[in-house]
């Protein structure tokens, strides 16, 4: 468990190759980590999990994991040139990082953070900012030609230079967006301004105005609504309101920050602290603190830094292996991995009978609960609160039975005789026609979702764009009697049908984003309910109304073997893309949702050998989550 303050910043110090985290509250040194590389510049994923820290005459980048207590470097990638500017895609699934040369062999490296590998392209390219908005946009400054020129990365992490690129001032230095993307702020560093450049259009961008400074213009920091801009150059700090209607910057304030910035390339020297009531500054040899006015609140003692700086947040969050499930009196309740109640719980002003489903997004942030109480409605809760809270009641046009979050956590899809998305940003629900009644989002970051329709038989591909639109891509296959739920693979090649009235499991090719069709099918003891899959994807766990059976998966011969299998001895009653057992974190406990008796819904807890530890407990609606961040 990391330890790390409620409000912090990670400062590179380069000369003595050291990292602190500093708790801006207090302006003191939480902890420090030494690293063996010429470390330079550094950035946080949007969750807080991780850090990832460049590395420029020893060619690497460095896997920080800031859940460990200190954070440690988890992988090391070597680079086949120079490393300085680092950036991190929206999903947090990839860094991009330049050469801060503008001469020789230049590249632009990706590394994957679920995988530890990478890849790269030739790129002239000396600053580089990922577009927020998931479209998987790269901006990069060419220092020499006065250009920025757009690149794309793809949901395997794959560079592509599109060619396209714009004048943008004589010495762009650095960028930064504006958080929905729309627009990109360029450094022109000798020309003394900043150039707005309008990003909105997926064909098209270009400059629509420029805002002089005093000083050579080093970094930009953009507030989370993006409506204040903050510009830090060799002299000054300049204050900005951004009018993105009018696109162009109002000088609203500035001071003399009389630090000595050495000026590295894309590298971020200030950041806003998580409250945006701070700006941290990394001079050379020394951090200091600001208020937004320009009062000096302080300098960070015993922290020598001369590289970049980055503000995160240690938000709370559920323990690994929480379990959520939906009570019969209207709760969302909390129990630990031996069926104890923890945290507390959540009161969703419903009538819990009326209740459909509970899902958890992949860094456990959220919860989602559907509801036909009082109208059909979906319940979000934040779970970075504590204790968790109801964040947003929002109403949906059908009951929502079947739901699925997208791997970025911005988006929540759902079905009935509908497909419905749902936005945890700004709550906005779109919907499209279809016959689907469960359904599930390809984890690989595409877009693509499988929806089932029990009563023709047929499973039809979906889509789901940046914005949350839906679209029905028409292709589908028929795979036979009743299927009433599914499960991707982790890699997103391959999904695993319940094929309820036939007791069998189908397996599903949907490596490619064109075509998807049966590969295989295996027989079962009883009609199945829900399918899980481990997190390697080597084996898959299948609840049906008799037993628990547990196959190997083999992804070349594309087909499940029967390894294990025990009788639960329960009753199991199926909805429609429901989960009703959950897997905890290090695969060892099952953790099955089923009537006993009759009419009571309670959780029990086995082992995967078959070994009943713990329940039954409760009294609880349908589906069962669990909390495994990824």
């Amino acid at each position: 468990m990391n330890t790390l303050p409620n409000n912090y910043v990670i400062a590179i110090e380069r000369a003595i190759r050291r990292v602190s985290f500093v708790d801006t509250d207090t302006l003191t040194v939480a902890q420090q980590i030494s690293i063996d590389g010429d470390i330079m510049d550094v950035a946080i994923t949007s969750d807080f999990n991780k850090a990832v820290i460049s590395a420029f005459l020893t060619q690497q980048l460095f896997e920080i994991d800031l859940r460990t207590d200190p954070p440690s470097v988890v992988n090391t990638f070597h680079s086949p040139t120079a490393l300085e500017d680092v950036a991190l895609s929206a999903d947090n699934r990839f860094a991009v990082s330049v050469d801060g040369t503008s001469v020789g062999q230049l590249n632009m490296v990706s590394y994957s953070l679920e995988h530890g590998d990478g890849s790269w392209i030739p790129a002239d390219a000396q600053a580089v900012a990922v577009s927020p908005d998931l479209s998987g946009r790269i901006l990069t400054a060419r220092f020499d030609q006065g250009r920025v020129r757009l690149y794309l990365i793809d949901n395997a992490g794959m560079l592509t230079d599109t060619g396209s690129e714009v004048m943008a001032g004589d010495t762009p230095f650095n960028l930064s967006y504006t958080p929905d993307g729309r627009f990109c702020f360029v450094a022109n560093f000798f020309a003394n301004e900043i150039v707005v450049l309008y990003t909105g259009n997926p064909n098209y961008f270009g400059e629509t105005s420029r805002t002089p400074v005093i000083g050579n213009p080093q970094t930009i920091v953009v507030s989370k609504n993006g409506q204040r801009v903050y510009v830090l150059t060799t002299q000054e700090v300049a204050s900005f309101e951004f009018d993105p209607v009018a696109q162009r910057l109002s000088l609203t304030g500035r001071f003399n920050h009389n630090l000595n910035i050495v000026s590295y390339f894309g590298v971020e020297r200030m950041t806003l602290d998580a409250t945006e009531t701070k700006l941290i500054i990394s001079g050379q040899n020394q951090l200091a603190a600001f208020d937004l006015t320009g009062t000096l609140l302080g300098i960070v003692p015993g922290v020598q830094s001369d590289g970049g700086v980055a503000a995160g947040q240690a938000s709370h969050r559920l323990p690994t292996d929480t379990l959520l499930v939906t009570s019969l009196d209207g709760k969302l309740q909390f129990f630990d991995e031996t069926l104890s109640p923890v945290i507390g719980e959540v009161n969703l002003d419903v009538h819990g009978i009326d209740t459909n489903n509970v899902v958890i997004s992949r860094d456990c942030s959220r919860a989602l609960v559907a509801s036909s109480s009082g109208g059909f409605k979906l319940l979000d809760i934040d779970l970075t609160t504590n204790p968790p809270s109801l964040k947003h009641t929002v109403f949906t046009p059908v009951p929502v039975f079947s739901l699925d979050i997208t791997p970025d956590s911005r988006y929540a899809v759902g079905a009935f005789s509908q497909l419905i998305s749902y936005s945890f940003s700004d709550q906005t629900v779109k919907s499209i026609p279809a016959d689907a009644q469960a359904v599930v989002v390809s984890p690989n970051g595409n877009g693509l979702i499988l929806a089932a329709s029990y009563s023709t038989g047929r499973i039809r591909r979906y889509h789901i764009d940046a914005e949350g639109n839906l679209t029905d891509t028409g292709r589908e296959v028929e795979i036979g009697d009743s299927p009433a739920n599914l499960a991707y693979s982790p890699d997103g090649n391959f999904a695993f049908v319940a094929n309820w009235g036939a007791q069998e499991v189908v397996v599903l090719d949907t490596s490619s984003p064109d075509y998807f069709g049966e590969t295989s099918r295996v027989g079962l003891s009883g009609n199945p309910d829900t399918i899980l899959v481990s997190r390697d994807g080597s084996k898959v766990y299948v609840l049906t109304s008799l037993e628990v059976q547990i196959f190997n998966f083999d992804p070349v011969a594309e087909r499940l073997t029967l390894s294990s299998s025990f009788n639960h001895n329960l009753r199991p009653v199926p909805i429609f893309g429901v989960n009703m057992m959950a897997l905890n974190s290090d695969e060892s406990l099952l953790y099955i949702l089923t009537f006993v008796p009759r009419y009571s819904r309670r959780l029990v807890a086995f082992t995967t050998t078959g070994e009943q530890l713990y329940g039954p407990t409760g009294d609880f609606a349908p589906g069962v989550a669990i909390c495994k961040p990824v």
